[in-house]
């Protein structure tokens, strides 16, 4: 009897030990990925730096140039079907 109790107990922490270890991946792939956004571990506190970064990413998203049949680069804006 007391040895089933202790095969239980071993099989517990064995996989109490698993589950903590992937939590703490888990943990550490979080913050990984939010290293990878400042703001997002700082906060948006509206800096100058998270402007510039909101700025830089439209200029990279902005489409320039539409090709209807001909290149339309008007500046107004336009609704596409």
């Amino acid at each position: 009897m007391r040895e089933e109790i202790s095969n239980a107990k071993v099989r517990r922490e064995a996989m109490l030990k698993c589950r903590l270890e992937k939590l703490e991946e888990t943990l550490h792939l979080k913050w990984k990925q939010r290293a990878h956004v400042p703001w997002l571990t700082d906060g948006d506190k509206n800096t100058k730096f998270y402007h510039a970064y909101a700025t830089a990413k439209r200029r990279v998203n902005h489409i320039k140039k539409v090709e209807e049949g001909r290149w339309n680069t008007g500046g107004g804006r336009r609704r596409f079907n």
